[in-house]
């Protein structure tokens, strides 16, 4: 299905008050110019957010100065959160969870258009699994060995079916967390999250919610549509993904804070 989104032709954004529900996402400056368009599914989904943020680093926006097509989207009723320090892809959450504790949060990639069911769906799952991670997209943890760790890139797509202990979600189909059931000490170690997964904010929230024993699950849709066809270029995912960092992230953080035992029991 193609999407037609044209900036300027909707109606204000006016969400959702009692829905308890905060669509969040980041950018940076080599995205900065279309992130307009992901708002903008956003703005349209039919379960309406509470609030849609969109967390941006002063550093990398001198003077705060933003394109018109972002600046429109902030006249309609998005919300921007600045912060001082740039965590990278770890704003999606972090600082959106500090000001709004009660709050579900969705996260967002910024380079994604988003169907109109998403939010639906994940609402919809979250009151069957009450106390859960729910995300559409994601991979299936396995094993090579009692404490090891097969390579990332060989782990099956997860699905309805993969067990809620041995499920990682990936960020780019949306992912629902829900207020005060992970570990608020870990979850909010920046500079533990900086150094054992810089560059894998996924594998970080994972690592959380299993230190946490919260359940994790998948819908299992992996499809998406990205905004530039070509944007893998500009993503971490080469990196992470095909330049096997995120072997070597997983190992750390699961290492670090002993976590085979729960993996195993999984």
């Amino acid at each position: 299905m193609i999407f037609r989104i044209r900036l300027g032709q909707f109606r204000n954004f006016n969400g959702n008050k009692s829905a308890n529900l905060i669509a969040s996402l980041t950018s940076f400056p080599a995205r900065i110019d279309d992130v307009w368009i992901t708002i903008e599914s956003i703005f349209q989904q039919e379960y309406k957010p509470s609030k849609v943020v969109l967390v941006l680093a002063d550093p990398e926006f001198p003077g705060r100065k933003l394109p018109k097509s972002l600046e429109r989207q902030i006249e309609r009723g998005l919300e921007v959160l600045w912060v001082q320090e740039n965590t990278r892809s770890y704003k999606k959450l972090l600082p959106v969870r500090a000001k709004y504790p009660d709050s579900f949060i969705v996260t967002f990639d910024d380079d994604i258009i988003y169907e109109p069911w998403r939010l639906r769906q994940l609402v919809d799952h979250a009151e069957k699994y009450p106390n859960s991670v729910i995300g559409f997209r994601g991979r299936e943890v396995s094993l090579s060995g009692k404490a090891r760790f097969r390579p990332y890139m060989d782990w099956s797509p997860a699905n309805k079916e993969s067990p809620p202990y041995r499920t990682l979600l990936t960020g780019v189909g949306g992912i629902l967390y829900p207020p005060g059931i992970m570990d608020d000490g870990m979850l909010s170690d920046v500079a533990a999250a900086q150094l054992l997964a810089p560059t894998a904010d996924d594998i970080w929230f994972w690592a959380v919610a299993l230190y946490s024993d919260v359940p994790v699950r998948c819908l299992g849709y992996q499809s998406h549509i990205p905004i530039r066809s070509n944007d893998i270029d500009n993503s971490l995912q080469k990196l992470n993904c095909y330049g096997g960092r995120n072997d070597k992230q997983l190992a750390a953080v699961v290492d670090t804070y002993n976590l085979w035992g729960k993996i195993l029991a999984g």
